[in-house]
Order: structure tokens, then C-alpha cells, then sequence
């Protein structure tokens, strides 16, 4: 049982790598150097099956469910149809992509700290100095001498904030150690469904295992939401448009408006809408309707405002170009009512 847990735990951080390609050190341990990407839809694929016929059968992939960690095959041979495989029976029969995970880790950082060039802020002016004609300044200099060493600016690198781009760097780093943690938690929760499916009490040392992650899991959970709060600010810095703005400001409010309609899409459609990019518009205009029915329940009245501008700019750029004038005209177009800052005593109109 140890082996299967530590297997499935492997998996799961493969996967976790093949959505997202992040990762640190402590992630990719006991990883091979690289992985294969996801299969791509439309690949040619060997599966194993075992029912109703036992082997295994060629086939092309149709989607990847990541719910079910499986992929659906379209199966060559007649009488098959279309089936759901777990992602660990399926074989390429084509040349995949590889994800190197040195290259998102520690090799990656060596050749960058190894790099000998100059990064500048495309704000800066240098000042005009008797050095190089071309480049104007006493940095032309260092980087034409023989022993060049890396310079770096105080302020800002690449026209961005040293503080926000080491933000981004922490809390990247904190949801690579969620994600062990969460995996962790997955593993500890089927060691206790052993113990209660022989009726064995849970050992002190268990609980004791168990009491830790929670906490663990608690404090990350803090720290998470203290850097997104500190994201939140340097964001308003990135654009002047307040569409954009409102689209890219990290929202707690609007992803839990997300799951909550999804859960009333789920429940409501019984499996009547199939196409994917159907039910994913229906959930989208549904997450629309959620916030603007919420504004006024809200006592953060700005920060739903902000949220609801946000799914709405989100789910216009995922339309076609001939769809936009009528998704402004039928549903833009109603929201334009809504004060984008309202006073702490105003009364949103309704009508």
C-alpha cells in the first residue's frame, strides 16, 4: 500500500507539472529529468482496455479530462466507440513534447546567474559621459572591459519593480509548497480510510501527522493571501486601462463566484449541453448574473464592482469577433448602469 501511495503521489505531480510546467527542487524530487507534455487531441495513441475486451487497442485522443485523470479515445477498432482511459494506460504511438525540469528549476537559475549581460529599466537615461559614443555612459565601459561581471539595476529590471518581480517569486514558491502539502494531505486521507475500513483506531503518532499538515496547510493559506493582497496593489501599475485592470486584479470574490456557478450550471444542466465551449459561455454569463444579483448584498460594494467588470471583460475575450457586438448590446449594455465607484452610503439602481 506504501508503493501505491508513493506511485499515485508521483502521478500526481506529473500532472501537476504537465498543466502548469511549474515547480522547485523539492517538487520534482524523485522525478525522472524530463516528462512528456500532455497528449495533444487528434494524436494517435496504443491504450490498454479492459472491458469489454481485455488488450491492448489503437486509437486517437479526443480530449484530456483532468477531473477524471483520463483521457477520452476515439478507438480504431469497430464496436469500441469512445472511451474514458486513466492517463497512465495510454501510450503515444507519435513524437510528444518533453517538459526538462531542470530547465524550471536549478539549472535554469546556474545559467542565469552565470549570464553575462546587462539588464536596464527602457525608462532609464543614461547620463552623457566621455566614454562610449554609442552607448554614452561609464556602464559602456564595464561591459567592454575583459572582466565583465553582471549589473544590475536597484530599482527596477526590465521596466518592472524588483519588489513586485520578488513577490511574483514568493508566491510562485508558495504554491509549489501548497501543492506538496495538498498532496500530502490526499495521501494521509487514504491512510486513514485503511484504518477505518479494518475498524483500526487512528495512532496518536497519525494524528499527530495529521494535526502538523493541517496547520501547515493554515499558515500557507495566510501568507498566500497576505502576497495576493500585495500583488493586488502593484497591479494597478501595470495598466491605465480600467477594462484591463479590473480583468487581471486578483479576486478571491470572483473565483468563488466562478465555482458557485459552475455548481448551478452542474446541477441545472443533467448533462443536456455537451458542447464544451457552449457550457463554458452558459458559465460564464451565469458568474455575471451571480455577482451583479450580489453587488448590493455585498458591504465591499467596489471591490464586486471591480470583480463583476472583470468577468465581463474575461468572457468577452473569449468570444468570437462577430459575437462581441451582440454580447455588448445584450449583456454590456445592462450592466453600464452600475456605478464603478460607489459612495459607502449609495444605493445601487435597479430596474
Amino acid at each position: 500500500m506504501e508503493e501505491r501511495l508513493e506511485l499515485a503521489r508521483k502521478r500526481e505531480k506529473i500532472r501537476v507539472l504537465q498543466g502548469n510546467s511549474l515547480g522547485d527542487i523539492s517538487f520534482i524530487e524523485g522525478l525522472p529529468n524530463s516528462i512528456s507534455k500532455q497528449i495533444p487531441t487528434g494524436t494517435k495513441v496504443t491504450a490498454k482496455l479492459r472491458d469489454p475486451y481485455d488488450g491492448m487497442y489503437n486509437g486517437t485522443v479526443e480530449a484530456y479530462i483532468p477531473e477524471a485523470r483520463s483521457y477520452k479515445i476515439l478507438f480504431d477498432r469497430s464496436g469500441l466507440g469512445s472511451r474514458s482511459i486513466p492517463d497512465y494506460e495510454v501510450f503515444s504511438l507519435e513524437n510528444t513534447d518533453k517538459i526538462k525540469l531542470n530547465s524550471i528549476t536549478k539549472d535554469y537559475r546556474l545559467a542565469y546567474q552565470n549570464a553575462s549581460f546587462y539588464l536596464a529599466s527602457p525608462t532609464a537615461k543614461p547620463k552623457a559621459t566621455a566614454g562610449d559614443p554609442l552607448l554614452g555612459s561609464d556602464i559602456g565601459h564595464k561591459l567592454c572591459t575583459s572582466d565583465r561581471k553582471v549589473f544590475f539595476p536597484k530599482d527596477n529590471i526590465g521596466g518592472y519593480p524588483v519588489k513586485y518581480l520578488e513577490l511574483i517569486v514568493r508566491t510562485k514558491k508558495t504554491l509549489s509548497a501548497k501543492q506538496m502539502k495538498l498532496l500530502r494531505l490526499q495521501n494521509i486521507t487514504s491512510e486513514a480510510q485503511i484504518y477505518k475500513s479494518y475498524d483500526n483506531p487512528l495512532p496518536e503518532e497519525f494524528k499527530k501527522r495529521y494535526a502538523m499538515l493541517i496547520v501547515a496547510i493554515d499558515k500557507l493559506n495566510r501568507d498566500l493571501a497576505d502576497q495576493l493582497n500585495q500583488l493586488r496593489e502593484y497591479v494597478g501599475s501595470l495598466t491605465h486601462d480600467p477594462e484591463m485592470l479590473a480583468m487581471i486584479t486578483p479576486s478571491h470574490y470572483r473565483e468563488q463566484s466562478r465555482e458557485k456557478a459552475a455548481q448551478i450550471f452542474e446541477k441545472n444542466n443533467k448533462g443536456h449541453v455537451k458542447n464544451e465551449h457552449i457550457a463554458n459561455l452558459i458559465k460564464q454569463l451565469t458568474t455575471i448574473m451571480y455577482l451583479a444579483s450580489n453587488v448590493s448584498k455585498n458591504d465591499k460594494d467596489e471591490l464586486s464592482i471591480t470583480a463583476l467588470k472583470g468577468a465581463i471583460v474575461e468572457t468577452r475575450e473569449t468570444l468570437d469577433s462577430g459575437n462581441v457586438a451582440a454580447f455588448n448590446r445584450n449583456v454590456a449594455s445592462h450592466m453600464s448602469y452600475i456605478d464603478a465607484q460607489p459612495g459607502p452610503s449609495k444605493m445601487v439602481k435597479t430596474e
